[in-house]
């Protein structure tokens, strides 16, 4: 008899510490999603910011060629850009973005859901017009041509901004499925364990 008890004791403790094993490992990765997820909406929001700031070098370029500031918001309204097409692109494909503003960078991978794709797609079909709209202003364009890509650009990111904030708010709805999957998840190994602990407290009281 005490050999039986020995033996579904045994099994109990490999089960029990199968049941933390695989609670850790779902944790891990559950984490590793859920910073993943922080990162990339950071991008998106970032995205957002960059456009609101290509908006303002662009009301200021505005001003004219004879503003003391017009070279100045020129290479700043270029940067912006450049900035906000790196970060689209690495949403896209995969890859490091720049974060801090000092050079420093975070790895992050492609967004994978096909939704999610689908509205980087758009916010990429309206960035197009207005990034050559910027290089427009970049080169030496007439006034008129001048004038013109002004208009397309204050035009287009009111748009813009708007496939942006739809994004972010994909993202984090995504994210917040992740963490209550997470919690599910918890949750379901937490009350195994306990009916585990159930199932071998009363098997050692019948014996």
């Amino acid at each position: 008899m005490w050999h039986s008890i020995q033996a579904k004791l045994g099994l109990v403790f490999l089960v029990f510490l199968a049941l933390i094993a695989g609670s850790v490992a779902s944790t891990s990765r559950a984490l590793e999603r859920q910073t993943t997820d922080t990162l990339t909406i950071g991008a998106a929001v970032e995205q957002r910011e960059l456009v609101h700031s290509v908006s303002r070098h662009v009301f200021r370029v505005q001003t004219g060629r004879q503003s003391a500031e017009y070279y100045l918001e020129l290479s700043e309204l270029n940067e912006a850009a450049g900035q906000f097409e790196t970060i689209l692109e690495t949403m896209l494909s995969g890859g490091a973005v720049p974060v801090g503003g000092r050079g420093g960078t975070v790895q992050i991978p492609a967004v994978a859901d096909s939704a999610m794709r689908a509205q980087l797609q758009l916010v990429r079909e309206h960035w197009l017009p207005i990034a050559t709209a910027v290089e427009v202003l970049l080169t030496n364009a007439s006034v008129l041509e001048h004038s013109r890509a002004i208009t397309e650009i204050q035009t287009k990111t009111t748009y813009l901004s708007r496939e942006l904030d739809t994004l972010v708010e994909m993202l984090e709805s995504h994210s917040r499925r992740n963490l209550a999957l997470l919690k599910s998840i918890q949750a379901a190994f937490f009350l195994s364990a306990l009916a585990l602990l159930g199932g071998s407290y009363r098997m050692v009281g019948h014996f």
